[in-house]
């Protein structure tokens, strides 16, 4: 379970200093909730944010201080990602607006088993786990309902379902077990949708967008820019260039807290670590992540199975295949 004390002035929304486009996203949240309390044959809501617009930000907000949220369930389809949403809305992304408070309600990071919540401590908690999860509760309880009622507890617990990087939800089995549960759903996502919606359960009366075009214009983060590089032969050239590359970005800056951060992306565990191997030689921070390797293994210390906090992994470099594809919520990652 997640520390409920955090720096926070007054636990209401009105005191938050959001950006602009935040605010709309949480009236268009507000607004549905309202909307979904007369009619509850309402589909999902829409919110669509750009990756470093602030969605967690919006995703914090609305579960611990919308008037209607009650007991929030926050949904995320990789393990990191839960992890990740989890310490800000515990508390990491209020502490950055210099709150002094509690938050009304408890944050409870599902891993395994179930939480232990009172019945009155529902409407004050926020219980957080992989889509995954949810499915396997929800298989569970079809298969043995008398012995498995922790699926039957949120169909009759939540108030307001939250679904983190929601262009994974139309897989059919997830699907079945978010809307088993008939609460309100927003969806958020960083990623434009297809025209192909039909697996979507979206009420676009009750949808807002934040385009990437229109968030570089704002200002609220950097236009992306592509520089071509010429392929390398092996791991230690790639490497090589790499680092002469950020040489050219940053300046040879040696590894420090505050060094701008690098994620590459390999083929495969094998060549995570030959990249590994070039870094190292080069005498470069690094760790290594892949769903293969072990967490606090003595002997491979850079190689994780879980994705690091930032905040407690030093390494400039990060390597992985699919663990971080979804981003990493720290400003120090640049390139």
């Amino acid at each position: 379970m997640a520390k409920k004390k955090v720096n926070m002035k007054k636990p209401s929304l009105s005191s938050t200093p959001l950006w602009d486009h935040q605010k709309r996203a949480i009236v268009t949240i507000r607004d549905y909730l309202n909307v979904f309390e007369q009619d509850n044959s309402l589909g999902s809501a829409l919110i669509h944010l750009p990756t470093g617009t602030g969605k967690t930000g919006v995703i914090a907000c609305a579960s611990h201080f919308l008037k209607k949220s009650g007991c929030v369930l926050v949904l995320c389809p990789r393990v990191a990602l839960r992890d990740q949403l989890c310490r800000e809305i515990s508390g990491r992304f209020f502490t950055k607006l210099n709150f002094e408070d509690d938050l009304p309600k408890t944050v409870h990071n599902v891993k395994k088993g179930f939480p232990n919540i009172a019945d009155a401590d529902y409407g004050a908690s926020i219980i957080s786990m992989t889509i995954q999860m949810l499915f396997s509760l929800k298989k569970k309880h079809d298969n043995d309902t008398a012995t498995h009622q922790n699926y039957a507890t949120l169909q009759n617990k939540v108030d307001l379902i939250i679904v983190d990087e929601g262009h994974y939800e139309p897989a059919l089995m997830w699907s079945d077990a978010i809307r088993g549960i008939k609460a309100p759903r927003l969806i958020f996502t960083a990623t434009p949708f297809r025209n192909d919606l039909k697996l979507f359960d979206v009420s676009f009366d009750h949808a807002y967008s934040y385009t990437f075009k229109q968030a570089t214009e704002d200002l609220t983060i950097r236009k992306v820019e592509i520089h071509d590089r010429d392929k390398q032969e092996s791991p230690t050239k790639f490497v090589k260039d790499v680092l002469e590359f950020y040489a050219q970005q940053f300046g040879d800056q040696a590894d420090a807290e505050s060094s701008p951060r690098v994620i590459i992306r390999c083929d495969s565990q094998a060549e995570i670590r030959q990249i590994g191997v070039a870094l190292n030689n080069a005498g470069r921070s690094y760790v290594l992540i892949h769903e293969n390797f072990k967490d606090n293994d003595a002997e491979t210390p850079h190689e994780r199975r879980t994705v690091p906090d930032p905040n407690d992994e030093p390494a400039v470099f990060w390597i992985h295949q699919f663990k971080l594809l979804e981003g990493i919520d720290d400003p120090r990652f640049q390139r």
